[in-house]
């Protein structure tokens, strides 16, 4: 496998008849500094997370140089780092939905196995090239935040007034995803049969939301394991961070 072997373009290049796809470019940075964003202004030791913010800051950066060359090898690196940002996350879902709802550690193991051979498959997929099966591999992930926020939301009732207003910007993370996904899978979709759709940014869109949208999602998460552990009175809580007092 040649690491600057072509791979594919996305909409974006039939404006200038192949890469550097510039806005694309430019908006996966976008997701670095999310990342960035993300651990210079939170301090809530949640490992899980810190591990998900530390790898939305790379995949920005080979998402990047994926766009500007459409290379292979860094189209790779993009979608392990995706995985990067997806395994934390799914760990931490996995954690507090178990506390939360009192899960048996039987069932719990199960789960286990369950998440242990998603993410061997979604790998494997990667590691092939095989494009197509992992972005709807992974497509399961994201779509896995709407079962988590309405798991959560099930639950309100027992939750910290603090919690209950991260829940509700997750609904709006939850929407600049699903806004965001549908689409640039619109624009994609109908790429080649109207002309105009590759000036319409569905990609650089998807940048922007999934980044930002996952961030609100996060920051839900960090809420529910300090409640859980009692230690939210130790800190503040805004609609953009959690830091200790």
């Amino acid at each position: 496998m040649d690491f600057f072997q072509f791979d594919h373009s996305f909409c974006e290049a039939k404006i200038y008849g192949g890469p550097p796809e510039y806005i694309n470019s430019i908006t996966s940075l976008f997701i670095s500094y999310m990342g960035y964003y993300a651990l210079k202004n939170n301090d809530h030791l949640n490992n899980d997370i810190y591990l998900l913010y530390a790898a939305l800051f790379l995949n920005g950066f080979v998402s990047c140089a994926y766009h500007w060359t459409n290379y292979l090898g860094f189209g790779l690196l993009d979608r392990f780092s995706m995985v990067l940002i997806a395994y934390p996350a799914v760990c931490a879902c996995f954690k507090e939905l178990g506390h939360l709802y009192n899960i048996n550690m039987n069932i719990r193991k199960h789960f286990l196995i369950l998440k242990q051979l998603y993410f061997t498959l979604l790998i494997t997929t990667c590691s092939f090239g095989y494009e197509e099966i992992f972005n709807s591999l992974f497509g399961i992930f994201l779509g896995g935040s709407i079962i988590f926020i309405w798991l959560v939301n099930k639950k309100k009732d027992e939750l910290n007034k603090k919690v209950k207003v991260l829940l509700k910007n997750s609904y709006i993370g939850l929407l600049f995803m699903l806004f965001a996904g549908i689409f640039w899978i619109f624009v994609e979709k109908f790429c080649d049969t109207f002309s105009i759709m590759k000036y319409i940014q569905g990609h650089a869109i998807w940048h922007i939301g999934v980044s930002l949208g996952g961030y609100l999602i996060s920051l839900l998460l960090v809420g529910i394991s300090l409640d859980r552990k009692h230690q939210l009175p130790l800190y503040n809580v805004s609609d953009k961070s959690i830091n200790q007092k």
